[in-house]
Order: structure tokens, then C-alpha cells, then sequence
């Protein structure tokens, strides 16, 4: 007789190695690799620039599909030509994936941008005209994209010239990242893929002249340490308290996930310890009362502030800097180093929701959020950290693994796919 068993396993291999053998098909012809002409089209005034080695992406993705048979990614490549309406589409948007794609962001604006070699330039320009806040060109088989908000950049300057000179040559690491210091020449840093393990090395420009500053909590649950606060956050925070309080500096903190809080009323609330380094003086019993009065506490019990019934630990650490969390300040150890920016930890507190509730349900129907808790899942280690050099360059170093020997490219992919940035 025959074992049904062992037909069935049969036949779910056969289907495993078309669908590759289909994915290897495409690879190989649609996706040529076409000559990078791109790399002769990135505006001078580009003051950071990304240069992603797609082929070899491509390359090291497949031949790692081929020895993980993932059957859960086998699904969803499935699912980009699939005719069921629930399921998210992807249309063909014209850009020749297996070779270089060129990111930047330009000198003394905040306008981003992309460049690609193009397969099917009208295919580009269906794609992505009328979408919004950004602008698009395209010459010589090449293709721009720049993130306008208010669209007010001619995107066809960016043909005009003049154009940037980079040593591209022997350089076989998967992604490569130039920054412009302050004597206009150019530092680099790496970034290579290979199996479960993403490896960040080099050197970057240190634009806003960071200097280490607040002494860093030793890490638990995720953390991040910031040496400089971007100015839209301090921005943010003049509008909600005006110049009752100064502006931030720099934060240490460990987060530990978010809290549902549904009686007496619903109330989303941060566990985490934080430490926050003010530009100025800062008085912590002015600053409690204050968020007092303007309701953003509930009440106040010696160093305790209360959220709701979810109680924090404050503590004056120095003139400028307060601390505020979960646990009593005195339990909490530091680091033996001061990094300017440091991220490492357990990725998935920045996906734990504790509670019940509508909310939460909700959460859990948004692909961006579905994505981002499963690649979360994932990972075993997560460690960037930037280190102080001199005045204009910071050493940047980093890791990211994924637990049992699972694929990165495929996980950093499933991330994309899940998340719907290509619908």
C-alpha cells in the first residue's frame, strides 16, 4: 500500500523547489542586473549617502531560502500574485531590484531621496506619480524619488548635475553608508548580511558635534541612550508645556513595555526607567507640581508620582538631570562606559502591550505592528552603539542576530512584506 504520508511530504517538497525555482527564474532573467547608472546621477550637495547591493542581497536571500525551507516565507511570496482580494497585492513598480539602489538626503535640507536603475521606466512613472509627498524623474533608464512634503524641489534637477565621485571599487559589503564631516570629505561605514547575523562597523561623521554626556543606565529590557534630543521632540514638548521646563539634552532609559490601564479610565501608560539630562537647571518638586496642575498626574505621594493607579519613582540626580520610572532609583546600576548613542537589548518590550481591551485587539489587526512584534520575536541580539572619536567623527559598531540560525535577509524581508511596504 502506499504511505499517504509520504506522498503528501513528497509533493509539499516538489511545490517548495518550484516556487524557488520560480523565485531563481525571476532572478535570473527579469531581474538581470542591469549596469549602474545610477551611481552617476547622486547630486554633489548630498551630505549622506546609502549605497544597497542588491544582487547580492538577492543572491544571499535565495540561497538562504533554499537551505531554511521556510514554508511560512513560501506563503507569502505566494501571496504577491495572489487573485484573493483580503490578501494584500503588489504591482510591479519598473525598478531593477537586483543591482545598486541609492538612498541620500541632501546638504542643509531635510528632503530625502532615492535612486534606481530602471527595468520598465513607464512602469516607474504609473507606479509612483500622483503618490503623496513625493516627486519623481527619470533620464537615461534611471529613476529619482525625492520625500517633498510640499513638493516644492524640481525632482529633474537632480539630472542637472553636478554630480558626486565615490570609490566604489573592491567594495563588496552588502550596504555602504558615506557621511560628509566638516571638511567636506567623506567617512564610511559597512553594513554586511550574512546567514543569521547583520554587522554594522566604521566610521560616521559626527555632525552635531556630540561630546558623551549623561552617565547611562546598564541595560534591561530595551535600551537607549541619546546624547543629543532631535529639535522637532523639543518642540513638541515647548508646545505642551511652554517654557515651563527646559529643553532636554540627552535621555538614558530602559523600557520594559506598555501598560493598558481601563478603570477608573483608559490610560496608556510607558513602564520603563528614565533618566533625562535637561540644557538647564531643572527643580523636580516644581517640575511634579506642575504636571500636577496641568492634570498630566494624578496625585503626588512624597518622591512618588501617580498615573492613573500606576505609581513612578522620581529622584533629583544633579542640577540638570531627574530621573523618573518603575523602579526606586537606588536599585538601578550604570554603565561603565558613556557611548554618545547606544540602542541594545530585548527588542520585543517595544511591542508588549499589557492589558486587554478594544485597544489591544486593535493593535493586533495593524500589519506595521503585526510585523514589527513577530521580527521582534526573532532576535537574539540587538547592540548599535556610537562611540566619540574627535570633534567631527564617531565610531559606529553594532550587531543584530537572530535566534536559531534563522536567515536575517529572510527575516528583515518577512518584516517588509508583513508590514505592507510594498502594496
Amino acid at each position: 500500500m502506499f504511505n499517504l504520508k509520504i506522498i503528501k511530504n513528497a509533493i509539499q517538497v516538489i511545490f517548495i523547489l518550484a516556487i524557488i525555482w520560480g523565485i531563481s527564474l525571476v532572478t535570473k532573467s527579469s531581474l538581470n542586473k542591469l549596469e549602474s547608472n545610477n551611481l552617476n546621477h547622486i547630486p554633489k550637495s548630498a551630505e549622506i549617502i546609502i549605497k544597497i547591493d542588491g544582487e547580492s542581497l538577492l543572491k544571499n536571500g535565495i540561497t538562504e531560502l533554499i537551505s531554511n525551507q521556510d514554508n511560512d516565507f513560501i506563503e507569502l511570496i505566494k501571496d504577491l500574485n495572489s487573485d484573493d482580494e483580503t490578501k494584500p497585492t503588489y504591482k510591479q513598480d519598473g525598478i531593477a531590484y537586483k543591482s545598486d539602489i541609492i538612498l541620500f538626503k541632501l546638504e542643509k535640507s531635510e528632503l530625502l531621496g532615492a535612486i534606481f536603475n530602471l527595468r520598465k521606466p513607464e512602469k516607474f512613472k504609473s507606479y509612483f506619480s500622483g503618490k503623496k509627498n513625493i516627486s519623481i524623474a527619470i533620464a537615461n533608464n534611471v529613476g529619482t524619488i525625492l520625500f517633498d512634503k510640499n513638493k516644492k524641489y524640481n525632482t529633474i534637477n537632480i539630472f542637472k548635475g553636478p554630480f558626486l565621485e565615490l570609490d566604489t571599487k573592491n567594495r563588496t559589503t552588502d550596504i555602504l553608508v558615506w557621511t560628509k564631516n566638516e571638511d567636506q570629505k567623506f567617512n564610511l561605514a559597512t553594513i554586511s548580511i550574512k546567514n543569521e547575523t547583520v554587522q554594522i562597523e566604521g566610521e560616521i561623521a559626527n555632525k552635531f558635534k556630540l561630546t558623551p554626556g549623561i552617565n547611562p543606565l546598564q541595560t534591561n529590557g530595551f535600551h537607549a541612550t541619546l546624547s543629543t534630543i532631535p529639535e522637532t521632540f523639543n518642540d513638541s514638548i515647548r508646545k505642551r508645556f511652554g517654557d515651563t521646563i527646559p529643553e532636554l539634552a540627552g535621555v538614558s532609559m530602559n523600557y520594559y513595555g506598555t501598560e493598558l490601564i481601563e478603570e477608573p479610565e483608559f490610560l496608556v501608560a510607558p513602564s520603563g526607567d528614565f533618566l533625562f539630562e535637561f540644557k538647564d537647571s531643572v527643580n523636580i518638586q516644581y517640575f511634579k507640581h506642575y504636571l500636577l496642575k496641568t492634570l498630566v498626574i494624578d496625585s503626588i505621594k512624597g518622591n512618588i508620582l501617580y498615573y492613573g493607579p500606576k505609581p513612578y519613582f522620581t529622584k533629583q540626580i544633579s542640577d540638570n538631570i531627574v530621573y523618573l520610572g518603575i523602579h526606586d532609583y537606588q536599585t538601578l546600576k550604570h554603565a561603565n562606559t558613556a557611548p554618545l548613542i547606544h540602542f541594545s537589548g530585548d527588542l520585543t518590550k517595544l511591542t508588549l502591550i499589557e492589558g486587554g481591551g478594544f485597544f489591544k485587539r486593535l493593535m493586533e489587526i495593524v500589519p506595521l505592528y503585526g510585523a514589527s512584534k513577530l521580527f521582534a520575536s526573532k532576535v537574539e541580539v540587538f547592540d548599535i552603539k556610537l562611540r566619540y572619536m574627535d570633534l567631527n567623527t564617531s565610531i559606529i559598531e553594532g550587531e543584530i542576530k537572530m535566534k536559531n540560525k534563522t536567515s536575517a535577509s529572510i527575516e528583515f524581508l518577512r518584516f517588509l512584506l508583513i508590514g505592507q511596504f510594498f502594496q
